[in-house]
């Protein structure tokens, strides 16, 4: 990288650890979000969403993602509380990108979108039964996936794969297998 490129890339990093920076980049993919999902473009200026902001909550998330040294899960995001429309000052919430991330994985909209995707076939032939024992091997339930049992527990689907991949040995104290039909 040359002078330049250097200069660009620390300026940008220094930036987004602003209340300017982030809400400039925070508007920007809030438009080109909505773009992309074929809605409507947010009905409001960057100065009128920073208006709507509660500050007192807004400094207090976005401090913890400072002290944080910037962790992707503390930091402030934008989240719609209605995935079926766009972004609009009635259909927004501000919480942190980890809660965001989470109510996006179990929303509705997005389930539709994966079982509209994968279909019943596609669905068989990729996933893996899990089953679900105690710390004493006792089995306490079967799910047609990693996924399904995720849900159902109200936990994370990677989570549990890592255990049945044998890369963790437990998760909220329970063990994870993938079902081997023998």
């Amino acid at each position: 990288m040359n002078k330049q490129q250097i200069y660009s890339k620390e300026y940008r990093q220094r930036n987004k650890r602003t209340y300017n920076g982030w809400l400039t980049k925070v508007y920007g993919r809030m438009r080109k979000s909505a773009k992309d999902r074929k809605m409507g473009i947010p009905n409001f200026s960057k100065d009128e969403l920073w208006d709507w902001i509660d500050k007192k909550k807004f400094e207090k998330l976005f401090n913890n993602w400072l002290k944080s040294n910037c962790e992707k899960n503390l930091v402030p995001s934008i989240n719609r509380l209605n995935d079926y429309k766009s972004y609009t000052l009635d259909n927004i919430e501000l919480i942190t990108w980890e809660e965001n991330n989470k109510l996006g994985s179990k929303s509705v909209k997005t389930q539709e979108l994966v079982h509209s995707k994968l279909g019943g076939i596609a669905k068989k032939i990729f996933s893996k039964p899990v089953v679900k024992s105690d710390l004493n091997n006792k089995v306490l339930a079967i799910y047609p996936s990693a996924r399904e049992a995720a849900r159902q527990n109200n936990t994370s689907g990677s989570a549990i794969s890592h255990v049945c991949r044998g890369e963790k040995h437990t998760h909220h104290k329970l063990k994870w297998n993938y079902y081997e039909n023998k």
